[in-house]
């Protein structure tokens, strides 16, 4: 029999084991390392020259055959991974080939280098499709030219920034002439084409891919839970990488920046790997997840598809950016821009989305969340003044929707800078609150300067900042909506918001230090307006897009059904016009006071466009600034320690609507107690409904920059001349025309007054509206101005530039008791009955039109609108008389 071993023996062979199998774990685990960069530009370089994914496989150490060459080929270890060291190889091994092109010889034309340079083209696009063992597309190609130029840029920037010691010199390396040459030559573009900031993109990528294929090693590597979750720990090491390849002391980079870098990395390789999946995209889907687990810290099994499927949009949009770009730089009319539009947004939807049929409202929609994108890298990157890197933005997001930047208006590039500056801070927001999860003291940047450095219009004020907090927090739900608002039913639709969880972390973020009251009830506010939001997007992107009636029938049609599925329970008349008030006030926002009233007019452009009578844009106009007024005073109050109404917030919401209107003479008590109840609605999270009131409004606006009472009388001489053609049923009453009134706003007189519909329907509104519109629109109106002339001088002259007529409506909450008698609910809702209290509201419009409106008993007597329009023609009988 055999002695038993010794306890000390025993120890140390169990100790022999365990070290043998640490040491076979490790040698397993660092067979399943991601490759480095030279030898992923290996592996890419044998598959762009012909070689086979199994001869070339050896490269990746993903098997060994015999030293003959006999025996079955190595076989791939993961084919889904292999085809993403591949993609992430091809930048580099595509600029080997490239650069050791023939461009032609020196004494060559111009036209014989653009041939030379278009066979090497030729040449890169059948590499690729070698490499891919699937058809490359002409407008693919343009973006993987650029994606070489900039690997190849990268290197010669990092080795400059290495080796400068002082700022000047490491902002010297972003304008590095060596590596503006080598983009050119890779790319076929000119050297002057190339910006700074395309450097700091390019760098900021390169850092991004680097470092999660870092922490990707790293958690491979990892032995249990703890220690893997130790990877995404911000190092030192990571910090400096990041600074290292920005031109910055990795002191200033804080740890909400290395999760911000790694979510970045992680969406781009989860792109690279539904581009080149195979047909396998269960597979993909799966190590793209296992990506973005890599990158926030969350195993596979706490990843919904919900997840996944918003981490690829945004994937999307910035490579559908980069690739529209690189596409239109190279197209040479409209029909090559056209064909870059169609060929780009099918495929990269297709790959998101796994559709092979995609709406024109879809593609439209995917161009301008491009244009978005575009816009958020030059607000993270440009480092000029403001009109220097809004003229860059105007630049590249026109690139990327596939247009020309003279076709963006001004508006557009405003609020393009605005949506950048809300991504770059919905970006740091969410970084911050995804390392505060694993770390509470986790260092942040501050996202509201962020989002103040990308608008470069100074420090925000306190009301300022909480506009743009409760902005973001809708940003964020309407980006989770657009995305559910795929679903097919509104059963889906709840579950897949259920499954995108973050949005609520990081609205407690943006709204810490409040109550959970009032808390609650911002994160309903954002919601209620983040559906309006997304599903008139919807609709707009498909609007403008139809061509016929039948397509805008069905524009129609789609937003009834994502209304419906969103659970909008107004009626989709209703939820349209909510959302082209916000379109007027962010447009109003986006722009600063000497822009806002083009901005506004533009706004009001793009509207007609969708559909909107232009008559009727006054009482757009209208919504939308009392609604400003009103969140003003609510996001006021909810900051408040007052008990009861602050009257700072009364003054908040008094200097906003001063300051969207252009008129310091618009706040009356009847206009604050009106944004107040308004207000308090919204702080207290109840529904705001649209109620249509039984009267007409018409404004007129003027050439003159002062008011006249004369001019004024002659326009109700016209109103009440139309409106004898609808007399009230029953009766010989003329209709009655209350509140007349001017108010000079933007420089601009508005003439304006109200015309009763009591007693007609919606057609006959209509018709009243349209006549009086038509009416005002031609006439002439010829009066003296008081002071201006004598006899034998001149007659001044003053027109009417534009007319705006429509029934009147209102916001209202369900049990509001401030709302105008006589008015009716387009919703089908129980209500609180409205007192008959009388209340006014005025607003402007574009250059500073106004409006007032008037509630009281539902049917104004005739007294005072008769006196007015017999006065008026008194007046305008006396003036003539003299004239």
């Amino acid at each position: 029999l055999k002695q038993p071993r010794s306890r000390g023996a025993f120890v140390f062979a169990m100790s022999l084991a365990r070290c043998a199998t640490v040491l076979i774990l490790a040698l397993v685990a660092a067979q399943k390392e991601r490759p480095d960069r030279e030898t992923q530009k290996q592996y890419s370089e044998c598959l762009l020259s012909g070689g086979t994914r199994e001869s070339c496989r050896t490269i990746l150490g993903g098997g060994q055959q015999s030293e003959t060459g006999e025996g079955p080929p190595p076989q791939p270890e993961d084919e889904v991974l292999e085809r993403l060291e591949a993609e992430r190889g091809t930048p580099s091994a595509l600029a080997e080939q490239l650069k050791s092109c023939d461009y032609g010889e020196e004494g060559d034309t111009d036209a014989e280098k653009k041939e030379a340079f278009k066979e090497c083209k030729d040449k890169a696009l059948e590499s690729l499709e070698r490499l891919r063992g699937d058809e490359v597309k002409p407008e693919e190609l343009e973006r993987e030219l650029e994606k070489a130029a900039e690997e190849s840029a990268r290197g010669i920037v990092k080795r400059c920034l290495d080796a400068a010691t002082t700022d000047s010199e490491k902002e010297a390396c972003f304008n590095s002439e060596e590596a503006k040459n080598e983009m050119a030559a890779i790319s076929g573009r000119d050297p002057s084409e190339f910006k700074a900031d395309d450097m700091r993109e390019a760098m900021r990528e390169g850092a991004a891919s680097d470092l999660v294929a870092e922490v990707s090693n790293c958690q491979k590597n990892a032995q249990d839970e703890d220690s893997r979750k130790q990877c995404m720990k911000p190092s030192d090491e990571m910090k400096k990488q990041i600074a290292d390849s920005m031109g910055r002391a990795s002191g200033e980079v804080k740890d909400s920046e290395v999760r911000e870098f790694l979510e970045e990395g992680a969406e781009e390789d989860m792109w690279s790997i539904m581009k080149s999946c195979g047909e396998d995209r269960e597979a993909c889907l799966e190590s793209a997840k296992e990506m973005l687990g890599t990158a926030t810290g969350k195993g596979k099994s706490d990843i919904s598809d919900d997840m996944l499927e918003r981490r690829l949009n945004n994937a999307m949009k910035n490579e559908l950016a980069e690739s529209m770009a690189a596409c239109t730089r190279a197209a040479t009319d409209e029909m090559a821009r056209k064909r870059c539009r169609e060929t780009l947004t099918d495929q990269l939807l297709s790959t998101a989305d796994n559709r092979t049929k995609h709406s024109k409202g879809d593609k439209n929609q995917a161009l301008k969340e491009a244009g978005e994108a575009a816009a958020k890298d030059v607000v993270k990157d440009c480092q000029g003044t403001r009109e220097e890197c809004l003229t860059r933005l105007r630049e590249k997001a026109a690139e990327s929707m596939g247009r020309r930047p003279e076709d963006l208006t001004e508006v557009e590039v405003e609020r393009l800078n605005k949506e950048g500056s809300k991504e770059a801070a919905k970006e740091s927001i969410k970084s911050c609150t995804s390392a505060k999860k694993d770390n509470a003291e986790a260092s942040c940047d501050d996202f509201l300067a962020v989002y103040a450095a990308g608008r470069g219009k100074g420090d925000l004020d306190a009301a300022e900042q909480r506009r743009v907090k409760q902005e973001l927090a809708e940003d964020l739900e309407k980006d989770d909506i657009a995305l559910c608002l795929k679903s097919q039913s509104r059963e889906e639709y709840n579950t897949c918001m259920e499954n995108l969880e973050e949005t609520s972390h990081v609205q407690d973020e943006l709204f810490s230090g409040l109550e959970e009251k009032v808390k609650d009830a911002k994160k309903k506010r954002a919601k209620d307006d983040a559906a309006v939001d997304a599903v008139g997007e919807i609709f707009r992107s498909c609007m403008e897009e139809a061509e016929t009636d039948e397509e805008k029938e069905e524009c129609k049609k789609e937003i009834k059904e994502r209304s419906e599925i969103a659970g909008l329970e107004e009626d989709e008349d209703d939820v349209l016009l909510k959302y082209k008030r916000n379109v007027v006030a962010e447009s109003a926002r986006a722009c600063d006071a000497s822009k806002r009233s083009e901005c506004v007019h533009q706004a009001k452009e793009e509207l007609v466009k969708l559909g909107l009578k232009r008559r009727a844009f006054g009482v757009v106009k209208k919504l939308a600034d009392l609604k400003e007024a009103a969140e003003a005073f609510a996001e006021c109050q909810e900051a408040s320690s007052v008990d009861g109404v602050d009257d700072t917030c009364i003054e908040a919401a008094k200097a906003t609507l001063e300051d969207l209107s252009g008129s310091t003479e618009i706040w009356s008590d009847e206009i604050q107690a009106k944004v107040q109840a308004l207000g308090e609605a919204l702080t207290e999270g109840r529904e705001i409904l649209i109620r249509k009131l039984k009267q007409v409004l018409v404004e007129a606006i003027s050439s003159a920059a002062t008011c006249s009472d004369a001019f004024l009388d002659g326009i109700i001489d016209r109103v009440m001349g139309v409106a004898k053609n609808f007399t009230v049923p029953g009766s010989d009453k003329d209709r009655d025309i209350t509140d007349k009134r001017c108010r000079v706003t933007f420089g601009k007189a508005r003439y304006f007054c109200k015309v009763s519909t009591e007693g007609m329907d919606d057609d006959e509104t209509q018709q009243l509206s349209d006549d009086i519109s038509e009416d005002l629109t031609t006439a002439e109106i010829t009066v003296r101005r008081l002071g201006e002339r004598r006899l034998g001088e001149r007659r001044l002259s003053e027109t009417i530039t534009e007319t705006y007529a429509d029934q009147e409506v209102e916001e209202t909450s369900t049990t509001s008791s401030s709302t105008s008698a006589g008015a009716e609910s387009t919703t089908e809702r129980t209500e609180t009955e409205a007192t008959t209290a009388t209340t006014t509201t005025e607003s402007t419009m574009p250059d500073g039109e106004t409006t007032t409106t008037t509630g009281g008993t539902e049917n104004p007597t005739g007294a005072n609108a008769a006196a007015g329009s017999c006065f008026g023609a008194v007046v305008l009988t006396a003036l003539t008389s003299l004239l």
